[in-house]
């Protein structure tokens, strides 16, 4: 889970502990409802979160046995054929690139190179037996490729199963933060008259506030613009908080 999801789910997980322990009504009645869908949300970020780490685990796995089925039909089979035929075709390089396997850089390349290798070997066998490989080397790289795509195709299905469970954790944050602007709107004014239970929910509330500023931010911002007679003005801009703040922009700053 990355680190903004994970501090969304911690913040979400305290605003519920605050409201059910507080149970606060508002002028729009009571926050029961609006307190139980926020702990719904929760539980299932919590699934989710469950889940993305399950999901997470066995792409990594897979992927180191991509690695290693790789390694091996590279390192084990196709070098050592490629090597043997650099010598068997001393007088014939044209042949003998056609087995090079030193620029299979992706995992796609040392397929094709290898589907490649199986379909010309059949035509020199007897002289790879010669150089000691075994009779049935087509067969064996034959099936080691079949076993380096099928583990391509099973950490690719792990790959897409990752990104479903992070895809329901973002969604069920976003719900989350929704809820919070609208119980955030409601309770604010509810806590006015009491600092200590107000500093506190602000501080649950805080991503909540932040990112609302940040959107604000990039919406409405105004471009800064220097005076007609070149001196600073003053223009209203909006930092992390409740209000907005008064930032001096200089003719210099706008030339920059």
């Amino acid at each position: 889970m990355q680190l903004r999801t994970k501090q969304g789910l911690q913040t979400l997980r305290r605003a519920y502990a605050f409201l059910v322990t507080h149970r606060f009504q508002v002028a729009a009645g009571d926050m029961a409802t609006h307190t139980q869908m926020l702990g719904e949300i929760v539980q299932r970020l919590e699934e989710h979160a469950k889940n993305q780490d399950v999901r997470q685990r066995l792409f990594r796995a897979e992927t180191a046995v991509k690695r290693v089925r790789a390694a091996v039909l590279r390192q084990e089979f196709l070098r050592p054929i490629s090597i043997a035929a650099q010598t068997m075709f001393k007088d014939d390089p044209a042949v003998g690139k056609a087995y090079d396997v030193r620029k299979t850089r992706s995992d796609e390349d040392l397929m094709q190179v290898a589907d490649g290798v199986v379909a010309r070997i059949g035509a020199h066998a007897t002289k790879f037996v010669e150089k000691g490989l075994v009779p049935d080397i087509e067969q064996r790289v034959r099936d080691a490729v079949g076993q380096m795509r099928e583990a391509l195709v099973t950490r690719d299905l792990a790959k897409s199963a990752t990104v479903k469970a992070t895809a329901g954790l973002l969604d069920e944050v976003g719900r989350g933060r929704e809820l919070m602007r609208l119980i955030n709107t409601m309770l604010v004014p509810r806590l006015a008259n009491d600092p200590a239970q107000l500093a506190e929910w602000r501080s649950i509330a805080r991503f909540v506030r932040r990112q609302a500023v940040e959107r604000e931010e990039k919406t409405s911002a105004v471009p800064a613009e220097a005076a007609p007679d070149g001196s600073s003005r003053s223009v209203p801009t909006l930092v992390p908080g409740d209000g907005a703040v008064t930032r001096t922009i200089h003719s210099d700053d706008v030339a920059a």
